[in-house]
């Protein structure tokens, strides 16, 4: 099945949803600049010594939508980020059915916007704050597949954003301790 227009998006994401996400790496950043096929685009993460928080950390989390990946990851400076040596992964989205370019958009937007609003790389400075969904979906997941590194395996819109509380994920009013007997 093809999922084509925004009224198929719209149905599609009336329920829970998952958005699947298939992590490879690590990568230099020389290797990750070759990647140039009609299959690389997605999201990617750095990962990079930083001053604070110490080596091996997540510093930027990027997408590579309307351009491949090894294209998007070229156009930084990534030697001034940090003295250390870079590692990059690769997320590809992944889904059972055909995806047109307009519900991939949407998804990968979704997706990069639900990562790093939980994550919080430290050298992006957009999408921390606020994941702006208004869609109609009771809860869409964001599920990272293979080499994640530092990644949580699965982060959940209703658990990061708390725009739409679901069932099953809404946290309880009155929390009180119980008692063992």
């Amino acid at each position: 099945m093809i999922l084509e227009d925004k009224y198929l998006i719209e149905k599609y994401v009336e329920v829970s949803m998952d958005i699947h996400v298939e992590w490879e790496g690590p990568f230099t950043i020389e290797e990750a600049s070759l990647l140039n096929s009609t299959e690389d685009y997605g999201l990617y993460q750095y990962y990079g010594e930083h001053v604070v928080y110490g080596s091996n950390e997540l510093l930027y989390l990027g997408k590579a939508q309307d351009q491949t990946l090894g294209s998007r990851l070229s156009q930084n400076d990534w030697h001034i980020w940090t003295s250390s040596k870079a590692e990059i992964y690769v997320g590809r989205i992944c889904s059972e059915d055909a995806l047109n370019r307009h519900i991939w958009h949407e998804l990968i937007d979704l997706a990069e916007r639900i990562l790093l609003f939980s994550h919080s790389p430290s050298f992006n400075t957009s999408n921390l704050n606020n994941i702006k969904y208004r869609g109609t979906a009771a809860d869409i997941r964001v599920l990272n597949w293979g080499m994640r590194n530092k990644l949580l395996p699965e982060i959940s819109l209703s658990r990061w954003d708390g725009y739409k509380p679901t069932t099953g994920h809404r946290k309880p009013v009155h929390l009180s301790r119980q008692k063992l007997l």
